[in-house]
């Protein structure tokens, strides 16, 4: 229970929960934390169940190929960039490498990083498929096609995000997935894709998916205290 509570205090830190009353909801919320946390530390609370009020995202929201994603956290508000991928938690060195946008403006996003020339399509709607390609950029010097990535990806509906992780993904040049949108907007209805974002770095040997600690936590919450809050769609 202490560790509970310590990492409790974390996630309120982390988003600049700063009230007593808002703190003391984290703690006693019957249906787990209120608030952006890891899925596999969201298995740690009492009765978690994906039938209550609060926008929870579980693992197999995102899936790349017939694997489902290893962790995933949010959801978050705003939108998704490499300082706020980086700064989640599975580690540095992620870089976007495309994202697709399905609703709203702005321009969507094709990068060669990595050696690499990226691209990314998605369907549009609350679920759907997507698809990954990757040009060969820079011949036999790595990163080459057939490589070992780690991924995240993110999905984006009205004001909110969240992000799902995939270490050591072999990508071979094309990859496909389907994912599920979980946010909900102030009535309670399943807001449609506002964009899909890849981000990747070269696998890590022997990679792990990174215990979710409060010190991690709480670096999360340096960024997010510098973030204007603002009420989703």
């Amino acid at each position: 229970m202490k560790k509970n509570l310590l990492r409790t205090a974390a996630l309120a830190f982390a988003f600049g929960v700063t009230s007593p009353a808002a703190f003391a909801s984290l703690v006693t919320s019957p249906v787990g934390p209120i608030g952006p946390t890891f899925c596999n530390l969201r298995a740690m609370w009492d009765n978690p169940t994906e039938n209550d009020s609060l926008p929870q995202l579980f693992t197999r929201d995102l899936w790349y190929g017939s694997s489902a994603a290893a962790d995933c956290f949010g959801p978050l508000p705003g939108s998704d960039d490499d300082l706020r991928v980086n700064a989640i938690g599975w580690g540095t060195g992620f870089l976007m490498v495309a994202r697709d946008i399905v609703r709203g403006s702005g321009d969507d996003v094709k990068n060669t990083v990595f050696g690499l020339e990226w691209d990314l399509d998605a369907d549009q709607g609350s679920f759907g498929d997507w698809n990954l390609r990757g040009q060969d950029r820079n011949g036999t010097s790595p990163n080459n096609l057939g490589d070992r990535f780690d991924f995240i990806g993110v999905i984006r509906a009205g004001n909110a995000w969240g992000a799902y992780f995939f270490p050591a993904r072999v990508f071979s040049g094309e990859e496909d997935g389907e994912f599920t949108v979980r946010l909900t907007n102030p009535n309670n209805h399943v807001l449609k894709l506002t964009h899909l974002s890849w981000y990747a770095r070269p696998a890590v040997p022997e990679n792990h998916i990174p215990e979710p600690t409060p010190l991690a936590l709480a670096g999360v919450g340096l960024l997010a205290l510098g973030l204007t809050r603002r009420k989703w769609d």
